[in-house]
């Protein structure tokens, strides 16, 4: 008879690879939620010092791209308006 050793990985280094692997899943999904969370709140409106009006801006305003409305005011908002700095 013919005596075939082969080696194999331990097991130890198998359910090490797949608690990494888990980990990192874990850590995508956290991060994945909180990036869309901060993307929606420097977005907004009033994160950009501006107000949301239902008509144009005022001569000492200037309109800014943002969301109007903004969540929980009515949908009537068309405008995101800013002081203008001076």
């Amino acid at each position: 008879m013919i005596s075939r050793k082969s080696q194999g990985m331990p097991l130890n280094v198998i359910i090490i690879a797949v608690l990494g692997l888990i980990v990192l899943v874990v850590l995508a999904v956290m991060f994945s939620g909180k990036s869309r969370e901060f993307s929606a709140g420097i977005s907004s409106c009033a994160a950009k010092q501006g107000t949301c009006q239902n008509n144009a801006c005022g001569a000492d305003q200037v309109t800014i791209s943002g969301g109007c409305p903004e969540k929980g005011q009515s949908t009537d908002y068309k405008y995101c308006c800013a002081k203008v700095l001076g």
